[in-house]
């Protein structure tokens, strides 16, 4: 069963803090939503540099496309990416990242998410963004982002505005969130002591 969105801001908040996300002195609102723009200047550059949506990288630095067959991600090559542990790239995963951030801060600050996501708006934003350029959506992210600075409940507009921007490219974010959450898990702490 999919989780909820307030299910998996816990899980995910949970994660964050055993990969020691959260040790010493908290993160104040303007560091996480600054971590989530990183993120989607991060997407900014997979679209610069004419990057696929979304590929995993070997250890030799190969890339490789990916598809879902059966509930699990294989490279177009039938490699298991779960299994060889392959890490997802790509200007969807970098808007995965963000969404993971904000989930992580909603559920470090116990947001109400419990309203979910409106699809109907998730569906009118899909089409809606089809034709607009990866520029000006990551634009209107980061815009939202800034004002989200003095209103917890942007936060789920966020998410939704990321889910319709990312089925507009073709994807699901609940599995690429999956995805992510997967290789996050096999990570180092502080995903190789990252200072945040």
């Amino acid at each position: 069963m999919t989780p909820t969105l307030q299910d998996l801001s816990i899980q995910i908040h949970e994660e964050a803090k055993a990969k020691g996300w959260w040790e010493g002195k908290p993160r104040s609102p303007r560091e996480i939503l600054m971590l989530c723009i990183s993120e989607v200047s991060e997407a900014t550059e997979e679209a610069r540099n004419g990057n696929p949506m979304l590929y995993v990288v070997d250890q030799f630095k190969e890339r490789h496309s990916v598809l879902k067959e059966n509930g699990k991600w294989f490279t177009t090559g039938g490699l298991d990416v779960a299994e060889l542990n392959l890490k997802p790239e790509g200007e969807v995963i970098e808007i995965v990242d963000c969404v993971i951030r904000l989930l992580d801060w909603a559920g470090w600050k116990k947001l109400d998410l419990s309203m979910g996501i409106n699809l109907d708006m998730v569906q009118s934003l899909e089409q809606s963004l089809k034709d607009e350029s990866p520029l000006e959506c990551q634009f209107n992210i980061c815009a939202s982002l800034v004002v989200a600075n003095t209103e917890d409940s942007m936060v789920q507009k966020i998410i939704e505005f990321c889910f319709g921007y990312v089925a507009s490219r073709g994807y699901n974010l609940m599995d690429l969130i999956e995805m992510k959450r997967e290789y996050n898990r096999t990570r180092s702490h502080r995903h190789g002591n990252k200072l945040y």
